[in-house]
């Protein structure tokens, strides 16, 4: 499949694992979702979720159009330099929102035990 290249076959396991980054992400969404009517934090969790999906996502994509000469490198450092700073962000946001979520449901079990 690889050609007996192992480069290729390390380049495309990490891809698959960066892709497997987004695929977390999604899911622990859609879980975190599910739960929205235990706790209003589950919401925080969701879209902290969501949106570290969206950032990680993103640049999988703008690399694969990259790969592939869909894009060149001029267009995608002129991207980076635009989306960059907003990217980060929104990817510091989803973190937060996910810090934020976790501290707020160990919060509310803690005051449920007392």
């Amino acid at each position: 499949m690889f050609g007996g290249d192992g480069r290729l076959m390390v380049a495309f396991i990490q891809e698959v694992i960066r892709w497997l980054y987004v695929l977390i992400d999604l899911g622990a969404a859609v879980t975190c979702a599910a739960h929205v009517r235990r706790s209003p934090w589950a919401w925080a969790l969701t879209g902290g979720f969501l949106l570290e999906a969206g950032v990680t996502a993103w640049y999988q994509v703008a690399i694969l159009l990259l790969r592939h000469n869909e894009i060149t490198a001029e267009a995608f450092g002129r991207l980076n330099t635009l989306l960059g700073v907003p990217l980060g962000l929104l990817g510091l946001m989803g973190k937060l929102a996910i810090v934020g979520g976790v501290g707020g449901i160990l919060l509310e079990r803690e005051r449920a035990r007392a």
